[in-house]
């Protein structure tokens, strides 16, 4: 059986402010919705675990206290509570910041909810980011290689172009899904096999992911910040920092199936590279999961 990793992003366009704590939705595919509003933490066996991870919020132009509030905090009634300032890199560009670095995890346990709240200024738009991460998941059927093999592997670095539109659905959920070859065709060698370590845009996103096989149609990514030491090998980074598989690796062959996103609560279109290093066979082989082909 193998972990897995997903990014969860929660989203609300126009803030009541008044000092009222608005309940952020779940973007698409994310989370289930519970008819409170709450969202619920996905079903893992006894056995394993589920943390949250990295915590990331933006509002648009003023500041935010963000909470995470639910039956897996001791405090029911505030939770987590952190202050979210703004960190403009346009007059009209906010940035994501780093509110709960995931050096002290928020252990969840299967089918309990949680409220994400943010409380800030009328009108304003916010999204707020975070990391699941699953020890073990039956039945899933992905390949993440550590970030060792990766970097044992000294392949050659390559990125394809893609263009995402955080507005096209609905400004702060995720936007439609394009394919890794929309833009620059099957470039990649189909004998060959890549790993999926970061991503860099034109312009700030507060949430960009990939989906397939590789990632067992989880959505998997981080921010991205518009600084590359932080973008280009973010998931390179989130793999070595905790020590586990979570670098989706893919064959050449099924570059088609990588499919792109992203979240923000002002971006468009937006040009963005997925950044990928080439890896062995053997890697890309130990990265299946019992019984994956």
């Amino acid at each position: 059986m193998a972990g897995a990793l997903q990014i969860v992003n929660t989203f609300k366009q126009g803030l009541t402010g008044g000092g009222t704590a608005d309940d952020f939705a779940s973007g698409n595919g994310d989370l289930v919705t519970a008819n409170d509003g709450s969202l619920l933490v996905p079903s893992f066996p006894d056995s394993a675990t589920c943390v949250m991870e990295e915590i990331w919020a933006v509002d648009d132009d003023s500041p935010m206290l963000l909470s995470i509030v639910g039956q897996d905090w001791i405090d029911r009634q505030t939770g987590f509570e952190a202050q979210v300032g703004v960190i403009q890199t346009t007059p009209t560009t906010s940035r994501a910041q780093l509110v709960s670095p995931g050096s002290r995890s928020q252990n969840l346990h299967s089918g309990n909810s949680f409220f994400v709240r943010g409380t800030g200024t009328a009108a304003d738009n916010a999204n707020i980011v975070f990391l699941l991460r699953f020890s073990m998941l039956p039945g899933i059927n992905a390949a993440f290689a550590s970030a060792a093999a990766v970097k044992a592997d000294s392949g050659d670095l390559v990125g394809m172009q893609v263009t995402v539109d955080p507005s096209g659905v609905a400004q702060g959920d995720w936007s439609d899904q394009v394919a890794l070859t929309a833009t620059e065709g099957r470039k990649l060698d189909s004998s060959r096999y890549y790993a999926i370590v970061g991503f860099t845009a034109a312009t700030p996103l507060a949430a960009f992911a990939v989906t397939g096989f590789a990632t067992g149609q989880f959505k998997v990514g981080s921010p991205v910040l518009g600084d590359g030491a932080h973008d280009a090998y973010s998931l390179l980074d989130i793999a070595e920092k905790y020590s586990d598989p979570l670098i989706p690796v893919f064959r050449g062959y099924d570059q088609d199936s990588i499919k792109c996103q992203a979240a923000d609560p002002t971006a468009g279109s937006t040009a963005a590279v997925v950044q990928l290093v080439e890896v062995s066979q053997a890697t890309w082989q130990a990265a299946q999961p019992v019984g994956g082909s």
